[in-house]
């Protein structure tokens, strides 16, 4: 296959997940994202918008979780 780039197979790989409906923070934990912005690309997959909608307060509730035990 010409022209494909290891990114495209990020993508992909990525895209497939959502469209399964993997949570996005778990998505981005498998993809090595260090920001959730940049997971936020494939929230449109998603198959239910209730579900993705609590999984982003969840991962807000995981980051401050994150952050407060860093302090």
């Amino acid at each position: 296959m010409e022209d494909v780039r290891l990114h495209d197979l990020r993508r992909t790989f990525g895209s497939w997940l959502a469209t399964q409906g993997t949570p996005l923070y778990h998505i981005e934990k498998l993809l090595n994202h260090k920001d959730s912005k940049t997971t936020e690309v494939y929230a449109h997959l998603s198959k239910d918008p209730l579900r993705e909608a609590i999984d982003k307060v969840g991962e807000k509730i995981i980051q401050e979780a994150n952050r407060q035990m860093k302090d």
